[in-house]
């Protein structure tokens, strides 16, 4: 009736959640807070893989070097208020052995923008300018730039 499944789930004592076995590994990239994708990567997959995936499943036609993912990294001493944000490889290094070595737990990466643009119409899809205006308007909103001509 049923075929025999190669691999077994693993669930997990604490967390619940599942892997699909030590060479298969779920990723979740988020926009901000929102989930954008699930990725089910290899360990030698790579970010640009990923990304290549988020554009087929998105219908994206922009070219991507403006934007990248990064993940939150894992403090040097015990205090969570000084983890810093890292940019990921895209290429070269596989995504699972650069969060194993240095990301916190849970292991997670964001759509950020890489590169800003001075001319919005440089963005050939209307899906990708929605992502960039609402990444942008999420670091004005976190205060990672400064107004210029406003200091007195």
């Amino acid at each position: 009736m049923f075929a025999a499944v190669p691999k077994k789930l693993k669930l997990g004592k604490k967390s619940g959640k599942y892997t699909l076995s030590d060479d298969i590994y779920v990723l979740t990239v988020y926009a901000g807070e929102v989930p954008l994708i699930q990725c089910t990567l290899r360990n030698d997959s790579t970010a640009a893989q990923c990304m290549k995936y988020l554009r087929e499943r998105h219908q994206l036609r922009q070219n991507w070097e403006l934007f990248g993912f990064r993940y939150l990294q894992r403090p040097t001493i015990p205090d969570p208020d000084r983890r810093q944000w890292r940019w990921v490889e895209m290429e070269g290094k596989p995504l699972r052995k650069q969060l194993d070595k240095w990301a916190c737990k849970p292991r997670q990466v964001h759509l950020a923008v890489l590169y800003h643009t001075p001319n919005m119409f440089s963005l050939c899809d209307q899906t990708a300018r929605s992502l960039y205006y609402a990444l942008l308007k999420q670091d004005v909103l976190q205060g990672k730039f400064r107004s210029v001509g406003m200091e007195k």
